[in-house]
């Protein structure tokens, strides 16, 4: 593997991002050194200050910028919604929108229902384990994201303390089975494919909608966002799969088309007053 720099406009905090529950298969593998799988092969990144490095097989440039979404200037985004909305900072700390692989996100935030970043990371790799050995760094093993139909035994899953979502795992692994890529690609984009499938509500969808399909304009909203919510708009509501997409609307009207970034920056300080050990 060779050595190469990411070059940015803007700073990248790689523990920050890479760690703040948009994904869950990159590991810590040295001091501000994180490690994963990206495209297939294994990557690792450096912070040296506010500089980003990688090994990889080849340089990826291009490939980072979209990961990262490099393609958007936060700085002036975030100043922007400061100064329509003075209930949040939304000071640039780094924090980027990660744009993931489609089957790993999907079947990563089917883990998330109603579970902790310690135990969705724990199934993450597991399900990653089935998948071909690609090597170790620092002892940790690294595969590549495994075949849909090594993902159908449920049986095996709920040994693995899966629970529920042993069913879901397997039955949208054969609902998703025989689509290509850029076919998967399409039925996703469909509003009702998503929700269709096992495990897979509207929040899970949305999830799915803004970091694996790149839909930036999407806002998923559970019940920490949904508080952020009570407090732009001023209402005293509980949310519902009635009122869901209407306080989505009511979002994306005041932050336009990114309003997904403004919804993970809201997240972090919602999450951080809160104590909880999601951005570490």
């Amino acid at each position: 593997m060779t050595s190469y720099r990411l070059y940015t406009s803007e700073k990248i905090n790689l523990k920050l991002t890479l760690f703040s529950g948009q994904i869950f298969s990159f590991k810590k593998t040295g001091e501000n050194t994180f490690t994963g799988v990206f495209k297939n092969k294994i990557i690792t990144f450096y912070q040296k200050n506010e500089e980003v490095f990688y090994d990889y097989e080849h340089e990826i440039q291009k490939e980072l910028e979209i990961f990262f979404t490099l393609d958007i200037k936060y700085i002036p985004l975030l100043n922007f919604y400061k100064s329509i909305c003075k209930e949040y900072n939304f000071e640039y700390s780094g924090l980027r929108l990660l744009r993931v692989d489609l089957l790993e996100c999907i079947f990563s935030f089917i883990c998330s229902t109603n579970n902790t970043v310690k135990r969705i990371t724990k199934m993450v790799n597991y399900l990653f384990s089935k998948g071909e050995f690609l090597g170790e760094k620092n002892g940790e093993k690294f595969f590549k994201f495994p075949k849909l139909n090594l993902l159908i035994d449920s049986e095996d899953l709920k040994n693995k303390k899966f629970g529920y979502r042993s069913e879901y795992i397997s039955e949208t692994a054969k609902s998703l089975l025989n689509f290509s890529e850029d076919v998967l690609r399409g039925k996703c984009l469909n509003e009702n494919f998503l929700v269709s499938l096992k495990g897979i509500g509207n929040k899970v969808s949305d999830c799915i909608k803004l970091m694996g399909l790149n839909k930036l304009d999407t806002v998923p909203i559970d019940t920490h966002v949904f508080k952020s919510i009570k407090i732009l708009f001023k209402v005293n509501d509980k949310l519902s799969k009635k009122n869901y997409f209407f306080y989505q609307g009511l979002f994306r009207y005041k932050f336009g088309k990114y309003c997904g970034i403004a919804q993970l920056y809201i997240f972090k300080e919602v999450m951080d007053k809160s104590n909880k050990k999601i951005f570490e």
